[in-house]
């Protein structure tokens, strides 16, 4: 469980509907981890209180 900017806590559901409407949207990966961080971020320092560990991986079938 994470903390988002805003203070409220970003479980597991929220992580990946936030991934999901990012994709959605036309995102590639990057991008959509980049708006992933963001969120997580402090506002005040852009830092993370804690140890963080972010993988999304991008998955193109043939």
């Amino acid at each position: 469980m994470a903390q988002a900017s805003d203070g409220s806590l970003v479980g597991q559901q929220r992580l990946a509907d936030t991934v999901i409407r990012s994709m959605a949207a036309g995102n590639n990966a990057a991008e959509t981890l980049r708006r992933l961080v963001q969120n997580l971020l402090r506002p005040e320092r852009h830092q993370l209180r804690d140890v963080a560990t972010i993988l999304l991986t991008e998955w193109h079938p043939t």
